[in-house]
């Protein structure tokens, strides 16, 4: 992940028995697709299969892009909008 003024910030929280990142948060390109995410979070955590949710409910596309899932799902307003995505080891929501 990378730092930038143009950037999404995403914040990520633990589901479940999920292991809890060192470092919530991180800075990602608004065009980075979800599975960039996904494969960040595998080897922040070494877990081989992770479900992710937004908004606790809505397991989005793995190809959908950062950008689009923070117009339609971002939390917050203005400059300090950003991306809560949350994890789990298991199905947990939907």
């Amino acid at each position: 992940m990378s730092t930038g003024a143009d950037k999404v910030q995403v914040l990520f929280s633990a589901t479940g028995a999920a292991p809890i990142l060192k470092q919530p948060r991180a800075q990602v390109s608004p065009s980075e697709p979800l599975s960039a995410l996904t494969a960040y979070l595998r080897r922040q955590t070494g877990a081989e299969s992770l479900f992710l949710y937004l908004r606790s409910a809505f397991a989005p596309c793995q190809q959908d892009s950062v950008g689009s899932l923070l117009a339609a799902f971002g939390e917050g307003e203005g400059s300090s909008r950003r991306l809560v995505v949350h994890y789990s080891l298991q199905p947990a929501w939907g």
